[in-house]
């Protein structure tokens, strides 16, 4: 789309629900869920200059789409995913679209993920141990999760800056 609002073009065009899309930082992909029957989403990238959908194979249970986030280089993607039986996980997905690195967490319903500049935490907000959302950190190189909040009231969006 121009910056007038004209030459818009449809970028997907089928029967699913297509929802959160997530921009990469180079502006040249898009990720985004993708509905493939009730409460089952596919993660799928976009590259807007070919307009062609990259399937990434990772089925999804949870029972609301979440939002995937590109690292700020651009190279990882993550998303969280629950199995059938509720366990969560955080799904790290390389720029190549096949290697995927999973986490296992006990913390529920993980989102708005945030990454750090170096491309080595996660800042998320999830349930842990309490009925309030707290805000985590997950280094990925290593695997640990850290709780940084232990208000008792929800806490939102993990924001980082240089």
């Amino acid at each position: 789309m121009d910056t007038d609002g004209s030459q818009q073009h449809r970028l997907t065009n089928n029967n699913s629900r297509d929802l959160n899309p997530e921009w990469t930082i180079d502006g040249r992909q898009i990720a985004f869920m993708q509905e493939m029957e009730a409460n089952k989403y596919q993660l799928v990238t976009l590259n807007i200059s070919q307009a062609t959908p990259s399937e990434i194979k990772v089925p999804f249970f949870q029972e609301y789409a979440l939002v995937p986030a590109w690292s700020s280089n651009g190279m990882l993607l993550a998303t969280a995913n629950s199995s059938e039986n509720g366990d969560w996980k955080i799904e790290i997905i390389n720029s190549d679209l096949n290697t995927i690195q999973t986490f296992n967490i006990p913390i529920r319903y993980p989102g708005q993920f945030n990454w750090s500049i170096d491309g080595n935490f996660i800042l998320f907000s999830g349930y842990g141990t309490t009925r309030y959302r707290d805000i985590f950190a997950l280094d990925i190189e290593n695997g640990e999760l850290i709780q940084l909040t232990y208000m008792q009231q929800d806490e939102y969006a993990p924001s980082l800056w240089p």
